[in-house]
């Protein structure tokens, strides 16, 4: 049967007893686990941020539910009990109810109540007095209708329709549950949570020290007496600090194959397992603007764009072909290669793409004397400027004239809330491999994060349709579908996703970077140093 189903009956007392596949190893108590991250933006709050932030203070909270920190897929049968003993769906798959553990305290000695859930995802959802300043997850919850409690230890879920993925949703790391006991501003101030590990210590520009939480309530854990994020920008210092043995592992952003094979040009003591991860460089089109609502556009700059090309470009053959999906065997839900290739830009001949793309551009009135100016946003982050200037480059075989604009992370976060751009380089992170989470965050009409304003009423309701799915194989068909309209839309223009190499000494164990996302590994109660 199904673990969903059945509410996790079985892991909650695997968790319980301390098994899983880490047991094989004769684990090792102390030290301090030393990582690097790229970035100084630390936001306390989890439910207000994306990249590095996650990983960085993944330790210092706990979800409801968890998917399996030993396993590197993130398949929903993977999902674990974490603050909840268990759960159960009702009302065919609109009530999802939890019951918590009991004896679980924040970091500042308050317990955790069903209250806490209850005010947690209140705000997120929008229908609190308090508000986040961000809040890009909003639009996973909006079917709830409501969140009730019965006593301090269950809190249900109530949906307006059936929703089966809201659990893979409340399972990532940036779905912890809060106090309810602190305001907003004061969860921004400091870092409370139920976590295996306390804030200690953030250095702006240096780094940031999480210490082990005695009273974690998982008997046992964590091995490690704490963690060390520091903080290192320059690709030359990353580099150097690697090689010298005072990093243990790296932040995922950073190990892309670049990084990797000139690592391993030197002597060193590193592993790199190598996964597809849900990190998309992409490319899109406001089509708030004309021209660019314009699809016979948009479809001559895919049909432009050559996606072999730009992963040998780019990222060094780093990166899988895709459309809207993280790819088979690592991704569920994306349409199979064969019938991608049949799509609009995303055929194999690159030269009689171009030329369709150029006889497009000529229809519409542009040509080698009159091209098409158009001004690409991205991010300065060392590795954007380089995929923006490559489609800049082959956009002008079809007659656009293309500037890169690079802008700092505030900037560029405000033009792209304003929608203040023309195009737009830059990456998006599912948080699992989950249609929900994708098509609800960025293709979704209104959704916050679907920067292009693309807007489909036919794929409105697909995206309504395959999330209200329980049948997996009726769901899949209903994604396919919505997939291969976005793409022919070109929705976004999609050059890959890129493969991670997750950089780590040989001591450390315990810790499994998952296939797919940056958000479901890294509570790091399980990690350890064998040294």
């Amino acid at each position: 049967m199904n673990a969903n189903r059945l509410g996790g009956a079985l892991a909650a007392l695997v968790l319980a007893l301390g098994l899983g596949s880490n047991q094989g190893f004769a684990q090792k108590y102390g030290g301090t686990l030393n990582a690097m991250i790229g970035t100084s933006t630390i936001t306390m709050i989890l439910h207000e941020t994306i990249g590095q932030t996650v990983m960085t203070l993944s330790p210092v909270y706990n979800n409801l539910t968890i998917f399996d920190q030993l396993k590197a897929i993130d398949d929903p049968d993977n999902i674990r009990p974490e603050l909840a003993e268990r759960w159960a769906w009702s009302d065919e798959y609109a009530t999802l109810t939890f019951t918590l553990r009991k004896g679980v305290a924040f970091h500042d000695g308050k317990p955790l109540t069903s209250n806490d859930v209850k005010h947690t995802f209140d705000i997120v959802r929008g229908v609190s007095t308090q508000r986040l300043k961000l809040n890009p997850r909003k639009s996973w919850f909006s079917n709830i209708k409501e969140i009730t409690t019965n006593g301090d230890h269950e809190v249900a879920f109530r949906l307006k329709r059936p929703q089966p993925s809201l659990l893979t949703m409340l399972s990532t790391n940036i779905s912890p549950v809060m106090p309810a006991h602190r305001t907003v501003a004061e969860w921004r101030q400091k870092a409370i949570g139920t976590g295996p590990f306390v804030l200690k210590e953030i250095r702006h520009d240096r780094f940031v020290l999480l210490e082990k939480n005695p009273e974690y309530w998982v008997q046992g854990r964590p091995y490690l007496d704490g963690i060390r994020y520091n903080i290192i920008k320059s690709p030359a210092s990353q580099m150097g600090t690697v090689l010298s043995g005072q990093t243990d592992i790296v932040a995922p952003a950073i190990t892309i194959r670049p990084f990797m094979l000139e690592l391993q040009q030197r002597p060193n003591t590193l592993r790199f397992p190598e996964v597809t991860s849900a990190s998309n460089q992409y490319f899109l089109l406001n089509t708030r603007k004309k021209p660019f609502d314009d699809v016979r556009l948009r479809q001559a700059v895919s049909l432009s764009l050559d996606q072999r090309a730009a992963g040998k470009a780019i990222f060094q053959d780093g990166v899988s072909e895709a459309g809207v999906f993280i790819p088979a065997p690592e991704g569920r839900w994306a349409i199979p290669a064969e019938e991608r290739r049949k799509l609009p830009g995303y055929g194999q001949d690159a030269a009689a793409n171009r030329a369709e793309a150029q006889r497009i551009m000529r229809e519409l009135g542009y040509g080698p004397e009159n091209p098409l100016s158009l001004a690409i946003t991205t991010s300065a982050t060392s590795y954007h400027p380089g995929a923006s200037s490559w489609v800049a480059g082959e956009l002008k075989a079809v007659y656009i004239r293309a500037t890169v604009q690079p802008s700092e992370s505030a900037i560029l976060q405000s033009k792209l809330a304003r929608r203040d751009f023309d195009a737009i380089s830059y990456v998006a992170t599912a948080a699992a491999d989950d249609p929900d989470m994708v098509l609800y965050n960025s293709y979704a009409c209104g959704a916050v994060a679907n920067y292009s304003e693309y807007c489909n009423q036919d794929v409105q309701r697909l995206i309504d349709a395959q999330s209200q799915e329980p049948d997996i194989q009726r769901r899949q068909r209903l994604v396919n579908q919505a997939e291969t309209k976005l793409v022919t839309d070109v929705a976004r223009l999609h050059l890959g996703y890129r493969k991670h190499y997750d950089t780590q000494q040989q001591y450390v164990k315990g810790y499994v970077l998952h296939t797919g996302t940056y958000y479901t590994s890294y509570r790091m109660q399980e990690a350890w140093l064998d040294k």
